[in-house]
């Protein structure tokens, strides 16, 4: 056989076994040799049999070929609407901004003049916008320039738009003229922008062509609307002032009001001292003035009377306590009662203000009298003023009141200083003037957290925020209620209610290493009650920890405050069930013991030794050491208000059960549970007792102690049914005593 030979391009073999080289087929082409396939010719090109390459297509102006037939030449399209087609190869490009094209074109056209297309590809153009021109082939109309305006749609160029006229003017793009505002003008066309009135002129309308000269006795600033007058004081009878400096300052013996043209000569009886008055000043009463234009006025003669505002002297004097401020036809003057806050001499003296610190409460007075302490006035007053609060006069005829040293304060119409400030509190009773003597032994800062925002406020009256406590008035130390949230603070002080009492005396049930059982007595304490202000309705006690609405709640750390206790058949089972559990645990130390006996010798010796480190330890007095430990932790804080570190505390957070059962009193009662705070402890007669506290830590730990509490009441038999094991029929049996189990 012959060697192969490669496929020359335009053919491929599509198998190693190929008799010969095969031609490409229309649409597709090889440029390669010793191909195995032919590759498809791109859209819109040229490819016939057996192609080795791609050649572009022969459209004509107006379309484009975007395919080919399966004879390998593409067909041409008709150009789309929005784009041109140069012919050829080219693909379509769509029309630019500004241009367009409604059909098949070889190229776009140009918007025409009043007309814009800002968008590509566009069939159309726009209407030009009012207040702007449309050259031929904008992209986007022009604004009409400053100065001209134009509501057309059709202006193809700056020249179609209309000048605006004199006293009109047109910023750029607008669509109308706009006239020029009052104070402005334009004395001819095409303005972008109205000028201002110079200095001395004005302009009162709109749409104006000039500004006006300012008038007399006025002034105008550049753009002035409307002429403003010389000021009071001043006067002018020129035109086109310019500013108000340049009005003239009015003469003296003359008054010049608001706008004056020309100054006012002052009557008779009234004169103006100096330069630029706006008034005449009358003559005081003793002094007159006969001439007009005057500046200054004449002393009266002695003996004779004067008005205020005479022109001339008058007569004859008037008794003291009288006036004379007015003259009859005949010529003598009338005299009239002094006025009020003032007193009169008598003669031709005029009536004299009462001076600071008196008073004159009634007309006709000679004298004026003197303020009493803790009251004040001020100069020509009718009555005294209290003190304001703060302030005191210790002295009579006072013109103002002095302020309180410091911490102290006073009330209205004080006399002295004899309160605290606001801060700051009275500390203990004693008498003002100590008070006032030495303010800083007797008032104190308020104590941290406490509010003393009352001026006045006392050690009794201390403000305590809620959420904070105080054990009485009388104590200045606030405890943060950390526990309940109905410590309300001294607001509602008033509601609080009386709390629980405490238990009667206690003893404490010991397990000795004797026969029998002994009782240890710890003392008995007398029952006593805790007052519950600052506390909510319902609580009471130190930080409002104890429950004093109902004889069926306890306090809940959790909770915050009180909440009911547990249903009495459950708390009951609970007994019966540590009941039969210390029965048991019993039984089995009796046979752990019996095995040690039972063991001989070994078991014998093994006894001894045990025998022995009880004597050596004693276990007793360390359990009873133990056990009186925990009573005091647990009753210092609810009963006393003392809480120990929490490191001293820490081992008491478990859940607590109380048992108070009167043996004597068993056979002839059914036992009742309460519930309540372990410290706040009850005995109720006849019954037994359950308190429960639950604390947040360890709340699956339990033990067992047994407590004994003697009953103030006479001893009574105990009958057959006394308890439910044999254990309890024999604690029945021991007279005048009552068994409290505390189970932890």
């Amino acid at each position: 056989s012959t060697a192969p030979s490669a496929c020359p391009a335009g053919s491929a073999a599509p198998s190693d076994r190929s008799p010969a080289c095969e031609q490409c087929e229309a649409g597709s082409y090889q440029n390669g040799t010793g191909s195995t396939t032919c590759v498809a010719c791109a859209l819109g090109q040229l490819c016939p049999v057996g192609a080795s390459l791609e050649l572009p297509a022969a459209c004509e102006p107006g379309t484009y070929s975007n395919m080919t037939d399966g004879d390998g030449l593409p067909d041409c399209f008709r150009c789309p609407v929005g784009s041109s087609c140069p012919g050829g190869a080219a693909p379509p490009t769509p029309c630019a901004a500004g241009t367009f094209a409604m059909a098949e074109r070889p190229a776009c056209e140009k918007c025409h003049g009043g007309t814009y297309q800002n968008e590509t590809g566009a069939t159309s153009c726009r209407d030009c916008l009012p207040g702007h021109y449309c050259a031929e082939g904008a992209a986007a109309p022009l604004p009409c320039d400053g100065g001209s305006y134009s509501t057309a749609t059709d202006n193809d160029e700056p020249s179609d738009c209309s000048e605006a006229s004199p006293g009109y003017f047109a910023v750029t793009g607008s669509t109308q003229q706009t006239p020029c505002a009052k104070g402005t003008f334009t004395a001819a066309g095409g303005h972008s922008e109205c000028i201002p009135c110079p200095s001395g002129t004005y302009q009162s309308e709109a749409g104006s062509t000039d500004c006006h000269d300012c008038e007399k006795g006025q002034y105008c600033t550049t753009g002035a609307a409307a002429p403003l007058p010389c000021r009071a004081g001043t006067f002018s009878n020129a035109t086109g002032l310019a500013a108000p400096d340049s009005c003239t300052a009015c003469p003296a013996g003359h008054a010049c009001t608001t706008g004056s043209v020309e100054p006012t000569p002052c009557r008779a009886g009234s004169v103006a001292l100096g330069l630029g008055n706006t008034v005449c000043g009358l003559c005081a009463a003793g002094y007159s003035q006969d001439q007009p234009a005057k500046e200054t006025c004449t002393r009266c003669k002695p003996g004779s009377f004067c008005l205020e505002g005479s022109s001339l002297e008058l007569g004859p004097p008037c008794d003291p306590g009288t006036y004379a401020n007015a003259t009859d036809d005949d010529g003598d003057p009338d005299c009239f009662d002094c006025p009020v806050g003032s007193s009169c001499a008598g003669g031709a003296a005029e009536p004299v203000a009462c001076s600071p610190g008196t008073v004159a409460a009634s007309a006709g007075q000679i004298t004026c009298a003197s303020c009493a302490p803790g009251t004040f006035s001020g100069a020509g007053s009718g009555s005294c003023d209290e003190c304001a609060i703060g302030t005191y006069t210790a002295n009579p005829g006072m013109g103002e009141c002095m302020g309180c040293p410091h911490p102290l304060s006073s009330e209205r119409g004080s006399a002295t200083c004899s309160v605290c400030k606001a801060g700051y509190y009275l500390q203990g009773s004693a008498d003002p003037a100590a008070i006032f003597e030495k303010p800083t032994d007797h008032c104190k800062p308020c104590p941290p957290r406490a509010d003393c925002s009352v001026p006045g406020t006392t050690l009794e009256a201390l403000g305590v925020p809620p959420g904070l406590w105080r054990a009485s008035n009388l104590t200045t130390e606030l405890h943060e209620c950390i526990a309940s949230d109905h410590c309300s603070g001294s607001v509602l002080a008033a509601e609080a209610e009386r709390s629980r009492r405490l238990s009667a005396s206690a003893f404490v049930l010991e397990y000795g290493s004797g026969s029998g059982d002994t009782l240890v007595s710890l003392g008995d304490t007398a029952a006593a009650e805790a007052h519950g202000e600052g506390c909510n309705v319902g609580h009471s006690g130190p930080r409002c920890e104890w429950c004093s609405k109902s004889e069926s709640q306890y306090f809940d750390r959790a909770q915050r405050g009180c909440v009911d206790c547990p249903a009495a058949g459950v708390r009951f089972a609970i007994l019966l069930g540590i009941a039969f559990a210390a029965a048991g645990a019993g039984v089995l130390c009796y046979l752990a013991l019996t095995r040690v006996a039972i063991l001989g010798r070994a078991g014998a010796r093994a006894a001894h030794r045990l025998a022995r480190i009880e004597f050596s330890v004693g276990f007793q007095p360390k359990l009873k050491v133990l056990v009186s430990f925990y009573q005091i932790g647990a009753t210092l804080g609810p009963v006393y208000g003392v809480r120990l570190h929490e490191s001293l505390t820490r081992w008491q957070h478990y859940r607590h059960i109380q048992i108070g059962c009167s043996w004597s009193d068993l056979p002839g009662c059914v036992p009742r549970i309460d519930a309540h705070p372990a410290a706040d402890h009850r005995t109720v007669a006849n019954c037994c007792d359950i308190a429960w506290r639950r604390r947040p830590c360890f709340p699956r730990h339990r033990g067992v102690a047994l407590i004994w509490s003697r009953r103030h009441s006479p001893a009574r038999p105990c009958s057959g049914n006394a308890g439910p094991n044999a254990l309890l029929g024999h604690l029945c049996s021991l007279p005048r005593t009552a068994l409290r189990l505390s189970l932890h």
